[in-house]
């Protein structure tokens, strides 16, 4: 799967602690959990926790700029990537407030240039939520390494994804797009006849006193902003150029952790917008848990389950995450640029919240990987690797994410070959996990090897029907997806008793399969094999089972490694 170049980041694995003293406090316990992310490499940039309005904790770590050893502090700007989909969806929002945008228009309603193949098919609701369909223009082979530097006015860059085909008819699935994003600020631009940053500026940032806030143009002059660096082993490196014109509304904004907190409260406090169901509307969760611009959902935090409204973010050489948790009214703002884990330092910083067993990070095996690959070539590295999981192996994190996000590490400086031996050790070590195929079989189509790419999507999505982007891939490779055949489909309509209060429904539209459980919504269930098909809204498979005759007689749905078994009814 795609390193996570505008958005999310894996969490660190990480190893228990004894719980802190009794009389240590929260900020204590937090910042001596940070201190050790720090010291082994896993973050540099700025933290703030807050209950309500109140600052429970808020410090930078490492430096903002490492040639001038100026430090990060609280008051350092950041990029934020994708954390400023939120930004772009309230304005979107606003304007529908105002009767100049109707969520259920379309892309052709609003930018009478855009292609109609795809844009009259297309609604604004579902560019928010990523159910439109378009490909993902910073998963377009070589883009992020090739194109990603030169500047495009927004009309212009629409030319790079409006003329390609959809991943999938609008409003049936879902997949993240930071060409949705990127398409809404364009709309924005042409509905208020505006640039994007002036009405960002003018709608939300100044009235809510977002001083700190603002779309970062490569070339203006933007007092306490930090410089992005990537790790490279112990040591760092300035990430790679990327125009600001590139991320647009999808991502290119910079803040503060206290901005952010303002931002936050500003949002779930009514200060954003004229309606309290335009939040509402921005909060509910849609496919994936995804609302309009945020995740929402009932999160893991240790052993408890709390209720959270949250985004990533990750741009060159910054990641971002900001959290908040609506019953308690806490924020947790995480921002890195080092190259760190902002996820396992923001989950740090909840289980202290939470009172939950708190947990410290081990040194990434990419570390000392870098270092041998940098020294004695790609094989010295990965038989680096075996020594030290066999003879040292808690010393590091030996995690499958760990050689991924090495691997994409390569990819992106163009050792193509480098970045192929990294995947395939992580295949060799994870056999049963689908993403090290994914990104095997990003690795070698970038190598120009479509066999062998083929393959390894192919693997990747048996292992987990589900995986859109190696789907999207096979799709752009023009290998076909599995079809019904007309004549059986009919054979799987009907109701399956899992219990006699919990029934299946399947049903058929338009020669497209649907399932329905008892008091949940109705989705659409895609073919993988003969009788075998799995859903995209969750992790989930579903077998039909023939009797002697070959006649439909029951269902088996898997998920979450439970098989549900329910007899045909009727």
């Amino acid at each position: 799967m795609p390193s996570p170049r505008l958005f999310l980041l894996p969490l660190l694995l990480i190893l228990a602690l004894p719980r802190p003293a009794e009389a240590q406090t929260e900020a204590e316990q937090i910042d001596a959990l940070l201190t050790q992310y720090h010291e082994v490499g896993q973050f540099n940039g700025a933290v703030l926790a807050a209950e309500g309005d109140d600052v429970l904790y808020e410090k930078g770590f490492g430096d903002a700029n490492m040639e001038w050893d100026i430090p990060n502090a609280p008051d350092t700007r950041f990029r934020i990537g994708s954390v400023t989909k939120q930004f772009t969806a309230a304005l979107i929002l606003q304007l529908m407030e105002e009767g100049k945008i109707d969520l259920q228009g379309h892309v052709t309603d609003y930018l009478s240039d855009y292609p109609a193949a795809s844009g009259d098919r297309i609604t604004i609701h579902q560019l928010l939520n990523h159910t439109s369909g378009l490909p993902n223009y910073t998963s377009l082979p070589g883009f992020m390494r090739d194109d990603a530097r030169d500047p495009y006015a927004p009309d212009s860059f629409l030319a790079v994804f409006s003329g390609l085909d959809l991943d999938f008819e609008p409003g049936t699935e879902w997949n993240y797009s930071n060409s949705g994003y990127f398409l809404l600020g364009a709309i924005i631009e042409h509905v208020t006849g505006k640039p994007y940053d002036e009405v960002l500026r003018e709608r939300i940032l100044a009235p809510l006193g977002l001083d700190d806030t603002g779309y970062d143009h490569t070339d203006a002059i933007i007092e306490h902003r930090a410089e992005g660096y990537e790790r490279a082993g112990r040591s760092y490196r300035h990430a790679a150029y990327l125009d600001s014109s590139i991320p647009y509304a999808a991502g290119m904004m910079y803040s503060t952790v206290g901005d952010l907190l303002r931002w936050t409260r500003a949002l779930h406090g009514g200060g954003v917008f004229e309606r309290p169901e335009t939040l509402e509307m921005m909060t509910t969760p849609g496919m994936e848990g995804y609302g309009y611009g945020i995740g929402i959902g009932n999160i893991p935090v240790g052993d408890a389950k709390v209720r959270m409204i949250r985004h990533s973010g990750g741009i060159n050489g910054f990641n971002s995450q900001l959290w908040y948790m609506p019953n308690e009214a806490y924020t947790i703002a995480v921002l890195d640029n080092g190259g760190g884990n902002s996820g396992a330092v923001a989950d740090a910083v909840a289980r202290v919240l939470y009172d939950q067993p708190t947990t410290a990070p081990v040194v990434s095996i990419a570390e000392p990987l870098t270092e041998t690959v940098e020294t004695d070539g790609v094989d010295a590295a990965v038989a680096r690797y075996r020594e030290l999981k066999a003879n040292e192996p808690d010393a590091y994190d030996f995690g499958e994410s760990e050689l991924n996000g090495l691997g994409y590490y390569y990819l992106g400086r163009g050792e193509i070959d480098t970045a192929i031996r990294i995947f395939q050790l992580n295949v060799e070590m994870f056999p049963e996990a689908f993403n090290p195929y994914d990104s095997l079989g990003e690795a070698y189509l970038e190598a120009g090897n479509r066999e062998l790419s083929i393959v390894n999507y192919k693997k990747a999505l048996e292992l987990n029907p589900g995986a859109q982007t190696a789907k999207d891939a096979l799709r752009r490779l023009g290998v076909e997806d599995v079809a019904i055949d007309p004549d059986v489909i009919n054979d799987y309509v009907g109701s399956y008793e899992a219990q006699p209060t919990f029934v299946f429904t399947v049903t058929t539209e338009d020669e497209r399969l649907f399932v329905q459980a008892t008091g949940q919504p109705r989705f659409e269930i895609f073919p993988s094999a003969e009788d075998e098909f799995y859903l995209t809204v969750v992790d989930a498979q579903i077998s039909f089972n023939r009797d002697a005759s070959g006649e439909v007689e029951s269902l088996t749905l898997r998920q979450n490694g439970q098989h549900m078994p329910a007899p045909k009814v009727e």
